[in-house]
């Protein structure tokens, strides 16, 4: 049988063809004159960036077609390196990032498995990175994200036990609303531990609300995002996981315009007084009780929700850079927020009681209270308390 007739009736290659599809079409054209020896390996390659163009997907179609010829034996293990590089390089182009031949030597790999393109994000003791999942077969995206701890911090228990607990909370928790954690791994030549999760598109709440410049969120953007990022955390609360750590950083909008809460490395009870500042709340949106040392509870992740439902529907938080703490000593009290009711106004206040006992009991009971009668156009940004 020919090599071209192998080609065509390849069972595993039929699988991955994206018809219809011009991009691939000339890759898989260019990639059966190589098997068929109707053209050079360096003309394939000088090939693939043009295919790829700016197509993430059908570069992953290509490089699943490769991938096929290679287990067929139409493709050598050498030629396979070499394009399935080039491949991955178009990829880094089509997503903006700099190619693994403008970096000195192959990119890092985690656990053997793991491509490492590049830093995302940085917090109190964890760092994320886009990566790429080298053993990954499917049809769709191999992105995936990889929340390490800080080198710092690699042998801090309190660290290691705050990854291992988002681990095993991520395995009850698999609701639309709260992004997906994978698995647990530790490498075995840095001998960190690191979390496997989905990768987003988008960005965080807090990224958006700074861009704003403290302009308060459209009316219809608050309620349908507070309705999501409430529906996420009652499930996680009905699941006996409390947060412990709600603010604008841990909120993800997704470019598909949903929300994914994120973090709950601090939940059942992470914050302590004793904790070190590698593990210190985030001032602004943590409770009296937690600021105070108590183990956070259900009431206080309302407490941390209504801070930042505040902040969406006026452009800043309630108490300004105050802390529940000072607020308690100095007194403080927010402003109306002109968009509520006085019944949507005496809910939002519920939920920024300082004390627990004044609280909803529930997210549910919360969100009720605040969206229940329709927001009129606000006539100006504060009605004064």
């Amino acid at each position: 049988m020919s090599r071209t007739a192998q080609l065509s009736i390849s069972p595993s290659m039929t699988s991955v063809r994206a018809g219809g599809d011009a991009g691939f079409e000339a890759f898989r054209s260019v990639l059966s004159d190589y098997i068929c020896e109707r053209t050079s390996l360096p003309a394939v390659r000088r090939k693939l960036l043009e295919c790829v163009a700016t197509s993430h997907d059908r570069a992953v179609s290509m490089l699943h077609y490769l991938r096929a010829a290679n287990s067929s034996g139409l493709v050598s293990d050498p030629a396979m390196r070499v394009l399935a590089g080039d491949i991955r390089a178009a990829m880094d182009a089509a997503d903006g990032l700099p190619s693994a031949g403008a970096v000195k030597g192959s990119r890092p790999l985690l656990a053997g498995r793991f491509e490492i393109c590049r830093r995302i994000g940085i917090g109190g003791i964890g760092e994320v990175f886009l990566a790429r999942d080298l053993w990954y077969s499917g049809a769709g995206d191999p992105r995936v994200a990889i929340k390490m701890i800080q080198p710092r911090y690699a042998r801090c228990s309190d660290a290691i036990r705050s990854l291992q607990r988002e681990a095993v909370n991520a395995q009850c928790l698999v609701h639309p609303g709260i992004r997906r954690v994978f698995e647990l791994d530790r490498d075995p030549i840095g001998r960190r531990f690191f979390l496997v999760m989905a990768w987003l598109n988008g960005e965080t709440l807090a990224t958006r609300l700074d861009r704003t410049k403290g302009q308060p969120m459209a009316l219809e953007s608050f309620r349908t995002m507070l309705q999501q990022i409430g529906a996420a955390l009652a499930f996680a609360h009905r699941h006996g996981i409390v947060h412990g750590d709600v603010k604008p950083g841990n909120v993800f909008v997704t470019t598909a315009g949903g929300i994914k809460l994120l973090d709950f490395g601090h939940a059942d009870g992470a914050l302590s007084a004793n904790h070190s500042q590698p593990f210190a709340l985030t001032r602004g949106y943590s409770s009296l009780e937690v600021h105070r040392g108590a183990q956070p509870e259900v009431r206080d992740d309302i407490y941390s929700l209504a801070v930042m439902a505040y902040r969406m529907l006026v452009g800043r938080r309630p108490f300004g850079r105050n802390t529940a703490v000072d607020v308690d000593a100095l007194q403080l009290r927010p402003g109306r927020p002109a968009a509520l009711r006085p019944g949507q106004w005496q809910a939002l206040q519920a939920g920024l009681a300082l004390h627990r006992e004044q609280r909803p009991e529930t997210v549910g009971a919360f969100i009720e209270g605040l969206l229940s009668v329709p927001a009129e156009p606000p006539e100006s940004l504060i009605v004064a308390a």
